[in-house]
């Protein structure tokens, strides 16, 4: 639960651009993005979950979009047993 929750957490400082930012700030998604690649290498299969998404598009408004990226950490998810990482690149195939 505590990791799910701390996902959560990053997911939403990557959309809305880091916590601790004045809102008048461009956001900062490189130093977000690396907080989601050291945690899904730690082992957060939420988070490689997360950064599947990002990459391919369907999060953060496809400003990160790299398809082989997305296969990547959701190969990583899947591998850990994340079932929605296994339907997205089960969708990815298919395409």
């Amino acid at each position: 639960m505590k990791q799910l929750l701390s996902t959560i957490s990053l997911t939403i400082a990557v959309l809305l651009g880091g916590a601790g930012e004045g809102w008048s700030k461009e956001p900062s998604p490189t130093k977000n993005m690396k907080k989601f690649i050291i945690a899904a290498e730690n082992g957060d299969k939420n988070a490689a979950f997360t950064l599947g998404g990002i990459y391919s598009g369907t999060l953060g408004g496809g400003d990160f979009t790299d398809h082989r990226m997305a296969a990547k950490y959701w190969r990583v998810a899947a591998e850990q047993g994340d079932s929605r990482a296994i339907e997205m690149l089960n969708e990815y195939k298919n395409k």
